[in-house]
């Protein structure tokens, strides 16, 4: 008779058999043991990871020991012995309302762990713990134990692993099973081991959109797949940082040449700027000693201005203080040109007239008694004798004369404005021959 039939036949009456025993519930009942095992939450929402759960013991002498309640995605917290949640990964921990303490639920009899009552409140149906069980020696007498969805999962998992692991193997260190299982049991992961894509699909993630490395791995035989893919990813990796080292001191580079322009940049500024204030200030310092020069030269057109005023002040002054003296004369002149009887005499044409004259002559010989101190009668006569030949006549000219004051109002004065009394004219000079 046909093997497969026999099989087919032999699972018919195992199903047959546990409908019998009503245990047939859709996996309600599991197999006896521990709190350990995986759960689905009742009405799982698909793709949450929050309701696909795995407990597992944590054995570890240096740990306090308990349980890990881990979900779907990886992420795991601890249970300790009394089934409460005290991790510090537990994500309600301290939120009112939860870490209550998980309750187990059991079938009818007691005797296995069908579910559970999480510390949120959520129910758990128990599913099996196919990966921490040897479903190879499962016999006729444990069938009794399981699920039909337990049994189905075994079989299931048992053709699966029997296909791998009679496949070409992959790896050196995993079998084609044991490297499924490690990769989450993906259906992209079964077919790339059993097709032989293994390794050209993992340096196909290395190189993006670039079949060379791909393509080099396929025609080679499969056994030498994996080690030329770790040289190859080494090539890469050492590319990798050659790139990322290039990029860095092209980048440094980029830095300093922009710094060392900004710099350049800011000391271009600084010096026009100081070019600019050193324009500035050469020309304020022009316009200061400019407006200094012009202030200074106006000063000096004031002081000039003011000395020439005073200066004409004085000679106004001098003039009606000459005006005033006494002894002059005016020989029909302006009253500004009189004779004084001293300078006038021989640096002007003032002491032109005969009076003007004799009063030049007393003068000078007065100053000639005065210089040389001639006191004596005798030798005044000489010096009178000196001047005109006749000491009887010019004797007499120390007769003071009678002076006329000087009309001021007037700007002509007569000839004769003094009288000098007894004194004789002057003897006409002889003709020369």
């Amino acid at each position: 008779m046909d093997k497969k039939f026999i099989i087919l036949m032999l699972g018919l009456f195992i199903i047959y058999s546990l409908y019998r025993k009503n245990i047939m519930k859709g996996g309600e009942i599991s197999k006896p043991g521990s709190f350990e095992g995986k759960y689905e939450k009742e009405n799982p929402t698909p793709g949450n990871s929050y309701h696909y759960i795995t407990v597992t013991i944590r054995n570890n002498p240096q740990l306090e020991w308990g349980y890990m309640w881990r979900i779907k995605s990886g992420f795991e917290w601890f249970i300790n012995k009394g089934l409460f949640p005290t991790g510090r990964n537990y994500p309600y921990k301290n939120m009112e309302g939860f870490g209550n303490q998980i309750k187990i639920l059991k079938d009818k009899n007691n005797e296995f762990v069908i579910g559970l009552i999480s510390s949120e409140g959520d129910k758990f149906i128990r599913v099996g713990d196919i990966e921490n069980q040897s479903k190879d020696n499962v016999s006729l007498k444990d069938m009794d134990n399981y699920s039909v969805k337990d049994l189905e999962n075994i079989i299931e998992e048992k053709n699966l692993k029997k296909k791998m692991n009679t496949s070409v193997r992959v790896h050196s260190e995993f079998t084609n099973y044991e490297l499924f299982i490690k990769l989450n049991k993906s259906p992209k992961i079964f077919n790339r081991i059993v097709n032989g894509t293994f390794w050209a699909d993992e340096v196909l993630q290395l190189t993006p959109g670039n079949k060379y490395y791909y393509n080099n791995l396929m025609n080679l035989p499969l056994e030498k797949r994996e080690e030329t893919y770790y040289i190859i990813k080494k090539k890469l990796d050492i590319t990798k940082n050659m790139n990322k080292e290039n990029m860095n001191k092209e980048e440094n580079m980029n830095k300093e040449e922009n710094m060392n322009k900004e710099e350049n940049m800011n000391k271009e500024n600084m010096n026009k700027e100081e070019t600019m204030n050193k324009e500035n200030m050469n020309k304020e310092e022009n316009m200061n000693k400019e407006n200094m020069n012009k202030e200074n030269m106006n000063k000096e057109n004031m002081n000039k201005e003011n000395m020439n005023k005073e200066n004409m002040n004085n000679e106004n002054m001098n003039n009606e203080k000459n005006m005033n003296r006494k002894e002059i004369v005016l020989c029909n002149k302006s009253k500004n040109e009189y004779c004084d009887g001293f300078g006038d005499c021989w640096k002007s044409n003032y002491c032109e007239c005969p009076e003007a004259q004799k009063l030049c002559k007393k003068n000078i010989i007065n100053k000639i008694y005065e210089v040389y101190d001639i006191s004596e009668e005798e030798h005044r006569d000489k010096i009178l004798g000196i001047f005109h030949g006749n000491s009887n006549l010019l004797h007499k000219l120390e007769t003071k004369p009678k002076t006329m004051e000087p009309s001021v109002n007037s700007d002509a004065a007569p000839t004769t404005t003094a009288n000098w009394g007894n004194i004789a004219p002057t003897p006409e000079e002889e003709p020369t021959a």
